[in-house]
């Protein structure tokens, strides 16, 4: 159950990363005018936070269990 949790913590964060920029800059956009670009950076921005984090997250996992293989 620890486990379960902990992934879906993983995952809960790595879709706000990705998913509250965008939107930030939709909510942004009507008040400075600047429609649609903050939201195309917001959308940019996002996914190289996600990616980021995920990328690290494997590297996390596949770091443990290729470690033990290699000895």
């Amino acid at each position: 159950m620890v486990a379960a949790m902990k992934w879906v913590s993983h995952c809960t964060t790595v879709s706000f990363e990705m998913g509250l920029p965008p939107f930030g800059g939709y909510l942004l956009d009507p008040y400075l005018g600047t429609s649609p670009w903050l939201v195309v950076v917001g959308a940019v921005f996002g996914f190289y936070l996600g990616m980021k984090h995920l990328l690290q997250l494997a590297r996390q996992n596949g770091g443990s269990s290729s470690g033990n293989q290699e000895s």
